[in-house]
């Protein structure tokens, strides 16, 4: 049986509660959270996981270009990878 899609956005505290409990059932879970402490990756998590180092290395790669063109900030850029990563 498909799961369905399930997209959530909330406060901190209830985004993690609900992002365990989904874990915890079998879903495939993505989570995106603010600030970072240490890694930036700790922001990105897939599974519970941190995406891969050479993820975030590749989705530079591919949007160098539109950097460059956009110049966009830290903050404009950072939710794109994410949802490209989930």
């Amino acid at each position: 049986m498909n799961k369905p899609t399930i997209v959530e956005m909330s406060n901190q505290s209830l985004k993690l509660r609900h992002f365990l409990i989904l874990q915890m059932h079998g879903y495939k879970t993505g989570l995106y959270t603010s600030p970072h402490l240490v890694d930036f990756r700790e922001r990105i998590r897939i599974n519970g996981n941190m995406i891969p180092e050479q993820a975030v290395i590749d989705f530079v790669e591919t949007i160098k270009d539109q950097i460059e063109i956009i110049q966009p900030s830290f903050f404009e850029i950072t939710p794109k990878l994410p949802i490209n990563s989930f």
